[in-house]
């Protein structure tokens, strides 16, 4: 295992240097909402680990411009929309808040982006996965951060089609997630002349014998069985695949919903299972101590891509307010959000990246292989990298859906 690196090298180089820096006087402060899941089903992978993340991204930023004041609030929407709406609506209105952050749902994630834009302030989402934020519902006011369900789905078909996975059969949950990673994943499969042999769809929530649907994968002839499904659904699922033995008849398993804290709990089940990350902590140094000092912050042992997207979302918001000023910063959030697109994003949880015009954080994505039982060599080493799946391949184009005209 390499040596972690310390904490004042984290901060400092080129990520501190990337941080104007100006004479002490008196500035407005900077308010950052985290919206989260604080206690339900994506609580392991956004929830408090978001808010400590983003708190991370602001201790650092203070350590380079004390001069800025920055504070965090966290709030629980519930995985409700109209909570969601209610309570950024609320901080904008009562508590001055500038950017909101996270937003681990994507129907909540759309109905605050047209908030933002009309009230001029910031959302960047870190924890939603629709394309749409990036389509027809996207806004000068807003950056979607984190992977979505096109970059989960379609980068992972690329990658295994270049595998040899040709042959496909999906699993997925009869809900608008699962539909749209198989869309997405089937789309990409054919167009790059790989077949789809079968789709099933199993209860959204609630699900607790797959052993039909394994069956059907297990004779159809496929050489890749795409799990498009999450939460305790994709547990009991990854488990009964193992039970079947599929992986061992040379079966490639894809878990499109499977982010790190949920393998972690599937333990030796994971070996053979091929997931999508923007973000694997085990890859360099600084991923390494990013995710050791979240788990000193959150004493949970194992940190999401959701966690990661955050803090490198309220890193370079950041850092923009810093070289704009924050008076500026305050005055209008599409005049912030439009000079975050023009500075290169780099951070070291996520490296060197760019924001799209549409709104859209391009960074490699990353295609894993969970490790056999006896390649493991320490706590949380459960995956190794296959390949890099550059943005270009990963993510989609520019869509002509997408408007940016100000409605202000």
């Amino acid at each position: 295992m390499p040596t972690l690196i310390g904490r004042r090298h984290f901060i400092g180089g080129a990520l501190a240097s990337s941080v104007p820096r100006a004479a002490k006087s008196a500035t407005p402060r900077i308010k950052l909402g985290v919206l989260t899941d604080a206690a339900g089903s994506y609580a392991d992978i956004a929830g408090p680990g978001s808010f400590a993340a983003v708190q991370l991204a602001a201790a650092d930023f203070r350590a380079v411009r004390p001069d800025i004041p920055v504070d965090v609030v966290m709030g629980d929407f519930q995985l409700k929309p109209d909570l969601a709406v209610s309570i950024v609506r609320s901080w904008f209105d009562e508590q001055g808040i500038d950017a909101v952050l996270d937003v681990p749902s994507s129907s909540a994630a759309l109905a605050i982006s047209h908030l933002v834009r009309s009230k001029d302030k910031v959302a960047l989402f870190s924890g939603a996965i629709t394309t749409e934020l990036t389509g027809a519902s996207c806004s000068p006011n807003h950056v979607h951060w984190m992977y979505d369900s096109y970059s989960i789905a379609s980068g992972a078909a690329h990658a295994l089609l270049s595998e040899g996975g040709d042959k496909w059969f999906f699993i997925a949950a009869d809900n608008a997630m699962g539909s749209a990673l198989t869309r997405d994943a089937s789309n990409r499969v054919r167009d790059e002349g790989g077949s789809v042999l079968g789709v099933v769809r199993h209860p959204a929530t609630g699900a607790s014998d797959f052993s039909s649907f394994i069956l059907q994968a297990q004779t159809s002839g496929a050489n890749v069985l795409a799990l498009a499904t999450a939460g305790n659904e994709l547990v009991t699922l990854v488990k009964q695949v193992a039970e079947f033995g599929l992986r061992q008849s040379g079966l490639k398993i894809a878990a499109f919903g499977a982010e790190f804290p949920l393998v972690a709990t599937l333990g030796s089940d994971c070996d053979g299972l091929y997931v999508t990350y923007n973000f694997y902590a085990n890859r360099n140094e600084q991923s390494q101590l990013f995710a050791r000092r979240l788990a000193q912050s959150t004493g949970k042992p194992f940190c999401s891509s959701l966690h990661a997207s955050a803090y490198s979302a309220a890193w370079h918001y950041l850092k923009t307010v810093a070289s704009m000023g924050p008076d500026a910063a305050k005055t209008s959030g599409a005049g912030t959000v439009a000079r975050m697109k023009a500075i290169p994003t780099e951070d070291p949880v996520l490296g060197s990246g760019e924001i799209r015009t549409d709104g859209r954080k391009l960074n490699p994505m990353f295609l894993l292989k969970g490790k056999a039982r006896n390649d493991v060599q320490y706590p949380g080493d459960l995956l190794s990298v296959v390949r890099e799946i550059p943005p270009e391949a990963a993510f989609l184009a520019i869509s002509p859906s997408c408007k940016m005209e100000s409605v202000r």
